[in-house]
């Protein structure tokens, strides 16, 4: 990844964005495709597709009330500071 970042800021001025976002999306497209074709492939994961559907809706829940309960306690503290300096 360093390698990446140093070869990058090397040829930023030489290298045009549009190709190489366009053959990064390709890439991730192809990681994306390959993964469903190995998770589709594997009798472990569909055979026990319901359930692990069911603990990913669980902490996809949890993860968006956890950020949610973030945010709130977050403005309430940035808002109270603002109501403190303004008293």
């Amino acid at each position: 990844m360093t390698a990446g970042i140093i070869t990058g800021l090397a040829l930023k001025r030489q290298i045009k964005p549009k190709p190489v976002s366009s053959l990064l999306n390709l890439t991730i497209y192809l990681l994306l495709f390959l993964m469903g074709v190995s998770i589709g492939t594997n009798p472990r994961i569909i055979n026990n597709l319901g359930d692990l559907s069911l603990k990913a809706l669980l902490i996809a829940i949890a993860a968006i009330a956890g950020s949610v309960l973030i945010a709130r306690i977050l403005n309430y503290m940035l808002n109270k500071k603002h109501r403190d300096k303004t008293l």
